[in-house]
């Protein structure tokens, strides 16, 4: 009885893995890459625009206003509200700065599609 249990048991277990097996032996070819989406193209760009004016806004920046601009950003700050923690920020700096975000939202913003074109 406990023979026949014990084969019943191994049948089972090659019934089972032939399937896994067949397979194993026969690879899947690779999936070939997918072109990005528009969608994803987009937010691409829109990201390397961000980039670039952090980059911008973080050269006009002290060593100190650097850090407390960093700082504020790893927290979930965005660009521009990142700013509101840096300190003693000149004049100067501010017209810059300004200049940068107009600039970075006008680029962003010829990126979406216009309601005319809807």
């Amino acid at each position: 009885m406990l023979k026949r249990d014990r084969t019943s048991l191994l049948a089972a277990v090659i019934i089972l893995a032939t399937p896994s097996i067949a397979l194993a032996q026969f690879p899947q070819p690779p999936r070939p890459p997918q072109p990005p989406s528009p969608l994803q193209q987009q937010q691409s760009r829109i990201n390397q625009i961000q980039a670039e004016a952090i980059t911008q806004i973080e050269a006009l920046l002290s060593p100190e206003q650097q850090n407390q601009y960093k700082s504020a950003r790893r927290r979930g700050a965005g660009i521009v509200e990142g700013l509101n923690e840096v300190q003693n920020l000149s004049e100067d700096q501010r017209t810059d700065i300004n200049e940068i975000t107009r600039k970075t939202s006008r680029q962003i913003l010829n990126l979406l599609p216009s309601p005319r074109r809807q």
